[in-house]
């Protein structure tokens, strides 16, 4: 201990002081550094934490939308007018018995494809009957049969 007392009393005031400034700023950088890591840390976790929210939220949106979805479809095909609609080729029908079930023909892709594969309504185009047959049926969902 003298040996540490005997080295302070020689040097100079200014050495000291620098020493004292030195030692305190290093204590404040590496205590900034540790807090700004855990702050990071902490960050993550809540973002994280947010994202994941978000994501359910979205994920028990879509749900519930493709439940209503599937409901309106559902109810379309059981519909008796609806087979009949097609069976006769009847555009006007179509659309009337669409626009009540609440699905938006243009939004949902809507196809409705008679016995012999020719779109009664299709979206896509601007004339309503299209008797072209279907090159892929089977890849179309085919709302005229079940």
């Amino acid at each position: 201990m003298s040996k540490v007392n005997n080295w302070l009393t020689r040097i100079s005031l200014g050495t000291k002081l620098t020493l004292s400034l030195s030692g305190s700023a290093g204590l404040l950088d590496s205590s900034t550094v540790l807090l700004v890591s855990s702050t990071q840390s902490f960050t993550k976790e809540v973002g994280d934490e947010r994202i994941l929210d978000a994501i359910e939220i979205i994920q028990n949106s879509l749900t519930s939308i493709q439940d209503q979805i599937r409901n309106d479809i559902n109810f379309l095909v059981s519909d008796v007018s609806f087979f009949q609609a097609v069976g006769r080729r009847d555009v006007d029908g179509l659309n009337a018995i669409i626009d009540r079930t609440g699905l938006a023909q243009g939004f949902y892709n809507i196809d409705i494809v008679d016995g012999d594969g020719s779109h009664l309504l299709n979206p896509e185009r601007n004339d309503d009957i299209d008797r072209t047959p279907v090159s892929r049926a089977a890849d179309r969902p085919n709302l005229g049969h079940r």
